[in-house]
């Protein structure tokens, strides 16, 4: 019987999830920190512009730019940096940072749809809050990979332990920890 062993690591090379085809748009606004889409920001209004505050902001967004689901997006700072939609408990190392937000037309192409009912917009905020923690974890450097080995003697009677399945990308260390033993109960049902 083959024997294996999973490790489960911090992904080397993670790719920006903002890089993917999204549904929301990330404005994000830091003195420090170039975050969010930042090549869509440009061609949005920025708040300083004459807007008195995020609510009109947003209201901005609904009215000029069809917005559909606007949620805030926070940051706290402190030996790294964490992004969430719900509002950090320290009111010194966190504050607003900008928004996210998606279309109506986003909604109807994303969801096949040509009206637009509560259901939709469920799905599209619980989507919107999706991409912020995954951006979070991305710019945090919490982004996981898999790598799976097999112990194998070589003709001198040594082990060693080959590489056979990896595979990064995760966003998310327990879905990382399943896929891995996903993989590997596919691996042993086709070498017994």
């Amino acid at each position: 019987m083959k024997d294996y062993k999973v490790i489960v690591d911090l992904d080397s090379d993670p790719v920006n999830p903002r890089h993917f085809d999204n549904m929301g748009i990330i404005l994000a606004y830091h003195r420090r920190y170039s975050l969010g889409d930042i090549d869509k920001r440009d061609r949005i209004r920025n708040p300083a512009d004459g807007i008195n505050g995020w609510g009109e902001f947003e209201q901005y967004l609904r009215d000029v730019e069809r917005a559909a689901v606007v949620l805030p997006v926070y940051m706290y700072e402190h030996s790294g940096i964490v992004l969430s939609t719900t509002p950090f408990n320290c009111a010194w190392d966190s504050g607003r940072l900008g928004l996210i937000f998606c279309t109506n037309e986003m909604i109807k192409y994303e969801y096949r749809v040509d009206v637009i009912t509560d259901k939709e917009i469920e799905l599209a905020t619980q989507r919107l809050v999706e991409e912020i923690k995954d951006y979070s974890a991305y710019i945090s450097g919490e982004v996981y990979q898999y790598t799976i080995l097999e112990t194998q003697v070589c003709n001198l009677g040594h082990e060693h332990q080959i590489e056979i399945d990896c595979c990064g990308g995760y966003y998310d260390k327990e879905e990382c920890e399943r896929h891995a033993e996903k993989t590997l109960l596919h691996i042993k049902l086709r070498n017994s």
